[in-house]
């Protein structure tokens, strides 16, 4: 009966909030980051982790944007609830956009295999204009109207979990895809999101096939498509293929079975895209 009331609980926050009445979040290429960054079901499902990504677009443009994000989550021990959180920042130019998460989620087993993760997240987003480096003559003008800019919003998500894979469905951001207005900076998304979990040789390596679909509130569809190989539990190697003829490698190295750094390169290789660079990605 408790587990009922809870997720009667969730139901009810997820869909009541849709009577309240754009920043699109970044495609990490490590495989440490996306399920955590659009759905907030996944937190604590692995059982945690720590991570901080330093990732830097665009090369070949001057001035290319600059992005850290850092996060983190944990279940409770003895007790099937996660909590975690983030922060990103984003410096393109003469704006800085700062994003800050929180996440919580619970876990229902269902059998022996198999359970479900009900998860609910808040994001706050904050965008400041460097009027140091701005030179008009009206510093009131409505154009640079950025700065200081503070808005919120709430995502909601389910994990179906299973020894050997998940599956998981998202909305993001939910106030902006339910309200009518077309004003607000954080633009909606829902996602659907699975992930493989192979084991060979004898258990001492690992196949991940990952997948990803989003449908933005901008009314562009994005496909994010990646396979990751462990080998021995120390070596992992990785490619991705996202929509806009992006592809990315990857490289990283596991020790004590708990530390991880891996290193991802990334390039458009479409006419309109090549000439942009390469993109560079290191997390910890």
């Amino acid at each position: 009966i408790m587990k009922l009331k809870l997720i009667l609980f969730f139901l009810l926050a997820v869909f009541g909030y849709q009577e309240l009445k754009a920043q699109n979040l970044f495609f990490f290429q490590q495989k440490l980051t996306d399920d955590f960054l659009f759905n907030p079901a996944y937190t604590g499902v692995s059982g945690g982790s720590f991570s901080a990504t330093y990732r830097r677009v665009r090369t070949g443009i001057s001035d290319p944007p600059d992005v850290f994000y850092g996060s983190g989550h944990t279940v409770l021990p003895k007790n099937p609830i996660g909590f975690g959180g983030s922060v990103f920042t984003e410096r393109q130019e003469l704006i800085t956009n700062t994003r800050a998460s929180l996440s919580s989620s619970y876990q229902l087993p269902l059998t022996k295999d198999y359970s479900l993760s009900f998860g609910l997240g808040y994001e706050f987003f904050q965008s400041d204009l460097d009027r140091a480096e701005v030179f008009v003559r009206d510093q009131d003008d409505p154009l640079l109207d950025v700065d200081n800019r503070f808005q919120m919003d709430v995502s909601a998500g389910l994990v179906l979990t299973h020894t050997l894979f998940d599956v998981g469905l998202s909305a993001g951001r939910m106030t902006s895809l339910f309200s009518e207005s077309d004003d607000s900076s954080l633009k909606g998304f829902y996602t659907v999101q699975g992930n493989g979990y192979i084991k060979t040789r004898y258990d001492y390596d690992m196949i991940e096939p990952r997948i990803l679909y989003q449908v933005n509130q901008s009314g562009e569809n994005i496909l994010n498509a990646s396979v990751f190989y462990t080998y021995n539990d120390m070596i992992l190697l990785g490619a991705t293929y996202r929509t806009g003829s992006v592809g990315a490698m990857s490289v990283g190295l596991r020790w004590q079975n708990r530390y991880l750094i891996s290193y991802t390169g990334e390039h458009t290789f479409s006419a309109e895209g090549s000439d942009l660079g390469f993109g560079h990605e290191i997390t910890l």
